[in-house]
Protein backbone atom coordinates (compact mmCIF):
# COMPACT_ATOMS: atom_id res chain seq x y z
CA UNK A 1 0.00 0.00 0.00
CA UNK A 2 2.84 2.37 0.89
CA UNK A 3 4.62 1.57 -2.37
CA UNK A 4 1.49 2.38 -4.35
CA UNK A 5 1.21 5.76 -2.64
CA UNK A 6 4.86 6.59 -3.35
CA UNK A 7 4.66 5.47 -6.97
CA UNK A 8 1.56 7.62 -7.43
CA UNK A 9 3.50 10.56 -6.01
CA UNK A 10 6.29 9.94 -8.54
CA UNK A 11 3.76 9.77 -11.36
CA UNK A 12 2.20 13.05 -10.18
CA UNK A 13 5.63 14.68 -10.13
CA UNK A 14 6.37 13.49 -13.66
CA UNK A 15 3.06 14.87 -14.90
CA UNK A 16 3.84 18.37 -13.65
CA UNK A 17 2.56 18.36 -10.08
CA UNK A 18 5.64 18.77 -7.90
CA UNK A 19 5.95 16.66 -4.77
CA UNK A 20 8.03 16.97 -1.59
CA UNK A 21 8.64 13.62 0.10
CA UNK A 22 10.18 12.95 3.50
CA UNK A 23 11.48 9.53 4.55
CA UNK A 24 12.11 9.24 8.29
CA UNK A 25 13.73 6.39 10.17
CA UNK A 26 16.77 5.22 12.05
CA UNK A 27 19.85 3.79 10.34
CA UNK A 28 19.00 0.29 9.15
CA UNK A 29 15.25 0.90 9.05
CA UNK A 30 15.00 0.56 5.26
CA UNK A 31 15.14 4.21 4.10
CA UNK A 32 17.64 3.41 1.35
CA UNK A 33 15.43 0.67 -0.05
CA UNK A 34 12.40 2.97 -0.31
CA UNK A 35 14.52 5.76 -1.76
CA UNK A 36 15.93 3.35 -4.35
CA UNK A 37 12.41 2.39 -5.48
CA UNK A 38 11.45 6.06 -5.87
CA UNK A 39 14.59 6.89 -7.84
CA UNK A 40 14.18 3.85 -10.12
CA UNK A 41 10.60 4.70 -10.99
CA UNK A 42 11.30 8.35 -11.72
CA UNK A 43 14.41 7.68 -13.82
CA UNK A 44 12.63 4.95 -15.80
CA UNK A 45 9.88 7.48 -16.54
CA UNK A 46 12.44 9.86 -18.03
CA UNK A 47 13.35 12.03 -15.05
CA UNK A 48 16.83 13.09 -14.02
CA UNK A 49 18.05 12.39 -10.49
CA UNK A 50 20.60 14.34 -8.43
CA UNK A 51 21.65 13.08 -5.00
CA UNK A 52 23.50 14.89 -2.23
CA UNK A 53 24.34 13.66 1.25
CA UNK A 54 24.80 15.45 4.53
CA UNK A 55 27.65 14.01 6.60
CA UNK A 56 28.64 14.35 10.22
CA UNK A 57 32.15 15.37 9.14
CA UNK A 58 30.82 18.31 7.11
CA UNK A 59 27.92 19.29 9.38
CA UNK A 60 29.62 22.60 10.24
CA UNK A 61 30.42 23.51 6.61
CA UNK A 62 27.68 25.78 5.19
CA UNK A 63 25.81 24.24 2.26
CA UNK A 64 28.30 21.37 1.90
CA UNK A 65 25.80 18.90 0.31
CA UNK A 66 24.50 21.63 -2.00
CA UNK A 67 28.00 22.45 -3.27
CA UNK A 68 28.54 18.73 -3.87
CA UNK A 69 25.34 18.53 -5.93
CA UNK A 70 26.38 21.57 -7.98
CA UNK A 71 29.79 20.01 -8.60
CA UNK A 72 28.10 16.88 -9.97
CA UNK A 73 25.82 18.95 -12.19
CA UNK A 74 28.70 21.10 -13.44
CA UNK A 75 30.95 18.09 -14.02
CA UNK A 76 33.68 19.33 -11.70
CA UNK A 77 36.31 16.76 -10.74
CA UNK A 78 38.58 16.81 -7.70
CA UNK A 79 41.59 16.96 -10.00
CA UNK A 80 40.42 20.17 -11.72
CA UNK A 81 42.59 23.25 -11.28
CA UNK A 82 41.06 26.44 -9.91
CA UNK A 83 41.02 27.88 -13.43
CA UNK A 84 39.28 24.81 -14.89
CA UNK A 85 36.73 24.92 -12.09
CA UNK A 86 36.13 28.64 -12.62
CA UNK A 87 35.64 28.22 -16.36
CA UNK A 88 33.18 25.39 -15.88
CA UNK A 89 31.16 27.23 -13.23
CA UNK A 90 30.93 30.40 -15.29
CA UNK A 91 30.21 28.57 -18.56
CA UNK A 92 27.24 26.65 -17.14
CA UNK A 93 25.77 29.31 -14.83
CA UNK A 94 25.88 31.90 -17.62
CA UNK A 95 23.22 29.83 -19.40
CA UNK A 96 20.92 30.55 -16.47
CA UNK A 97 21.73 34.30 -16.27
CA UNK A 98 23.16 33.79 -12.81
CA UNK A 99 26.61 35.31 -13.18
CA UNK A 100 25.98 39.02 -12.77
CA UNK A 101 23.26 38.75 -10.15
CA UNK A 102 24.66 35.80 -8.23
CA UNK A 103 28.30 36.58 -7.52
CA UNK A 104 28.02 35.04 -4.06
CA UNK A 105 26.81 31.74 -5.53
CA UNK A 106 29.68 31.79 -8.04
CA UNK A 107 32.08 32.55 -5.20
CA UNK A 108 30.69 29.63 -3.20
CA UNK A 109 31.40 27.29 -6.12
CA UNK A 110 34.88 28.75 -6.74
CA UNK A 111 36.73 28.23 -3.44
CA UNK A 112 40.37 29.11 -2.98
CA UNK A 113 42.76 26.19 -2.47
CA UNK A 114 45.44 26.94 0.11
CA UNK A 115 49.04 25.75 -0.13
CA UNK A 116 48.43 23.28 2.72
CA UNK A 117 45.64 21.61 0.72
CA UNK A 118 42.82 23.24 2.65
CA UNK A 119 40.00 25.17 1.00
CA UNK A 120 38.69 28.64 1.81
CA UNK A 121 35.40 30.01 0.57
CA UNK A 122 35.33 33.27 -1.39
CA UNK A 123 32.02 34.10 0.30
CA UNK A 124 31.50 35.13 3.92
CA UNK A 125 28.44 33.07 4.80
CA UNK A 126 28.52 34.53 8.28
CA UNK A 127 27.04 37.66 6.65
CA UNK A 128 23.24 37.42 6.66
CA UNK A 129 22.99 39.42 3.42
CA UNK A 130 25.40 37.05 1.65
CA UNK A 131 23.38 34.11 2.98
CA UNK A 132 20.19 35.56 1.53
CA UNK A 133 21.79 36.20 -1.84
CA UNK A 134 23.17 32.66 -2.06
CA UNK A 135 19.91 31.01 -1.01
CA UNK A 136 17.95 33.20 -3.42
CA UNK A 137 20.30 32.36 -6.29
CA UNK A 138 20.08 28.62 -5.67
CA UNK A 139 16.28 28.83 -5.53
CA UNK A 140 16.15 30.73 -8.84
CA UNK A 141 18.53 28.23 -10.42
CA UNK A 142 16.35 25.28 -9.42
CA UNK A 143 13.17 26.98 -10.61
CA UNK A 144 14.78 27.34 -14.04
CA UNK A 145 15.95 23.72 -13.98
CA UNK A 146 12.43 22.54 -13.11
CA UNK A 147 11.19 24.21 -16.30
CA UNK A 148 13.73 22.35 -18.43
CA UNK A 149 13.05 18.71 -17.54
CA UNK A 150 11.52 16.48 -14.83
CA UNK A 151 13.91 16.48 -11.89
CA UNK A 152 14.45 14.53 -8.71
CA UNK A 153 16.59 16.17 -6.02
CA UNK A 154 17.49 13.99 -3.05
CA UNK A 155 19.27 15.11 0.11
CA UNK A 156 20.12 12.20 2.38
CA UNK A 157 20.71 12.33 6.15
CA UNK A 158 19.27 15.78 6.75
CA UNK A 159 19.77 15.27 10.50
CA UNK A 160 23.46 16.02 9.78
CA UNK A 161 22.68 19.16 7.76
CA UNK A 162 24.17 22.55 8.59
CA UNK A 163 21.83 25.43 9.40
CA UNK A 164 21.97 27.01 5.93
CA UNK A 165 21.16 23.73 4.19
CA UNK A 166 18.09 23.36 6.41
CA UNK A 167 17.06 26.93 5.60
CA UNK A 168 17.41 26.19 1.90
CA UNK A 169 15.36 23.00 2.25
CA UNK A 170 12.56 24.96 3.97
CA UNK A 171 12.63 27.51 1.16
CA UNK A 172 12.59 24.92 -1.62
CA UNK A 173 9.89 22.85 0.00
CA UNK A 174 7.67 25.95 0.12
CA UNK A 175 7.88 26.41 -3.68
CA UNK A 176 4.83 26.10 -5.87
CA UNK A 177 4.02 22.65 -7.20
CA UNK A 178 3.30 23.53 -10.83
CA UNK A 179 6.50 21.99 -12.26
CA UNK A 180 7.59 18.39 -12.88
CA UNK A 181 9.88 17.82 -9.90
CA UNK A 182 10.28 15.76 -6.77
CA UNK A 183 12.25 16.84 -3.72
CA UNK A 184 13.15 14.06 -1.30
CA UNK A 185 14.79 14.28 2.11
CA UNK A 186 15.80 11.34 4.29
CA UNK A 187 16.43 11.82 7.98
CA UNK A 188 16.28 10.41 11.45
CA UNK A 189 13.37 11.70 13.56
CA UNK A 190 15.53 14.48 15.03
CA UNK A 191 13.82 17.29 17.06
CA UNK A 192 15.75 19.86 14.96
CA UNK A 193 13.70 18.85 11.93
CA UNK A 194 10.19 19.27 13.36
CA UNK A 195 9.42 22.43 11.36
CA UNK A 196 10.91 20.96 8.20
CA UNK A 197 8.86 17.79 8.53
CA UNK A 198 5.66 19.81 8.75
CA UNK A 199 6.21 21.19 5.25
CA UNK A 200 6.43 17.89 3.32
CA UNK A 201 3.55 16.73 1.16
CA UNK A 202 4.10 13.08 2.05
CA UNK A 203 6.13 11.57 4.86
CA UNK A 204 6.95 7.91 5.24
CA UNK A 205 8.09 7.11 8.77
CA UNK A 206 9.67 3.70 9.20
CA UNK A 207 9.14 2.30 12.70
CA UNK A 208 11.14 -0.53 14.19
CA UNK A 209 9.80 -4.05 13.80
CA UNK A 210 7.37 -5.64 16.21
CA UNK A 211 8.26 -9.04 17.66
CA UNK A 212 5.92 -10.74 15.16
CA UNK A 213 7.47 -8.85 12.22
CA UNK A 214 10.93 -9.77 13.49
CA UNK A 215 9.93 -13.43 13.51
CA UNK A 216 8.88 -13.20 9.86
CA UNK A 217 12.17 -11.51 8.98
CA UNK A 218 14.21 -14.27 10.63
CA UNK A 219 12.23 -17.00 8.90
CA UNK A 220 12.59 -15.33 5.50
CA UNK A 221 16.27 -14.56 5.95
CA UNK A 222 17.11 -18.11 6.99
CA UNK A 223 14.70 -19.73 4.50
CA UNK A 224 13.19 -21.73 7.33
CA UNK A 225 9.73 -22.46 8.70
CA UNK A 226 10.00 -21.44 12.35
CA UNK A 227 12.35 -19.81 14.84
CA UNK A 228 12.68 -20.72 18.50
CA UNK A 229 10.71 -18.22 20.60
CA UNK A 230 13.47 -17.56 23.15
CA UNK A 231 16.10 -17.02 20.45
CA UNK A 232 13.76 -14.74 18.52
CA UNK A 233 12.99 -12.66 21.61
CA UNK A 234 16.70 -12.38 22.43
CA UNK A 235 17.55 -11.18 18.93
CA UNK A 236 14.64 -8.74 18.86
CA UNK A 237 15.75 -7.28 22.19
CA UNK A 238 19.40 -6.96 21.10
CA UNK A 239 18.49 -5.27 17.80
CA UNK A 240 15.77 -3.04 19.35
CA UNK A 241 13.60 -4.13 16.44
CA UNK A 242 15.80 -2.37 13.88
CA UNK A 243 15.59 -4.35 10.61
CA UNK A 244 19.17 -3.67 9.52
CA UNK A 245 20.67 -4.62 12.87
CA UNK A 246 18.38 -7.64 13.00
CA UNK A 247 19.69 -8.93 9.65
CA UNK A 248 23.29 -8.41 10.82
CA UNK A 249 22.58 -10.48 13.93
CA UNK A 250 20.95 -13.25 11.92
CA UNK A 251 23.87 -13.48 9.51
Amino acid sequence: MESERLFQAVDNAMSGRGVVLGIAGETGSGMSSILGDVIDRLVKAGGVGVVGRCRYASSTIPLAPVVSMFENFLGIAGSDTEEQRRQRVQSVLSRYDLLDGARDLVGLLEPVRRADGGIDSRVDLGDSHAQERVLGSITRFLEQRFREEPLLYVVEDLHFADTLTLQLAMRLWALGRNWPFMLVGTYRPDPRLIDLRRTVDIEVELPNLTLAESTELVVNERAGDTVEAELNAFMWDRSAGNPGYRVELIR
